[in-house]
């Protein structure tokens, strides 16, 4: 069976459990003509294009990235989120140009936009199979409790 994640940080699950949802990413998106999403992988390690940039756009390896932050995957039933590139391209209001240079930066970065999936909801934790983080250089799934503590946390305040 194909496993179907969702990959993100540590300080971002802190607002994914409060919120109770994954919700779309709208970085970079123009909502005012496009529909963002929720970003999906069945890249069974890591999404490369989830890794973060440095301050200067240059690209952190995944063992830079978990040298300094706790990467995290949830997982989601590969069934019920069936939309992949073509339907992103053709439904999301993205301009073609734009799903150009975000194809061509994906391959850059080592993704495959085949093993890309999408969601135009958020997607509630009733979807979620599973929640692991990346520790001494393995997944291991979240115990409950440690979610528990992790919900109980509040995101930073804005300065």
């Amino acid at each position: 069976m194909k496993h179907l994640y969702h990959y993100t940080r540590a300080t971002n699950l802190v607002g994914i459990l409060n919120s109770g949802q994954i919700h779309q990413a709208t970085a970079f998106v123009n909502t005012s003509r496009e529909k963002p999403v929720v970003w999906l992988s069945f890249h069974r390690h890591w999404e490369p294009t989830a890794t973060p940039m440095l301050y200067d756009f240059s690209p952190l390896s995944f063992e830079e990235f978990a040298e300094v932050e706790t990467p995290i995957r949830i997982e989601v039933d590969p069934e019920k989120y069936r939309f992949g590139w073509l339907a992103f391209t053709r439904l999301s209001g993205c301009k073609s140009r734009v799903a150009k240079v975000l194809k061509q930066t994906a391959k850059k970065s080592g993704a495959n936009i085949s093993q890309w999936r999408i969601s135009f909801d958020a997607i509630p934790s009733d979807d979620w199979i599973s929640i692991e983080g990346f520790f001494d250089g393995q997944w291991k799934v979240l115990p409950q409790e440690m979610l528990a503590k992790i919900a109980e946390a509040r995101p930073p305040e804005p300065v």
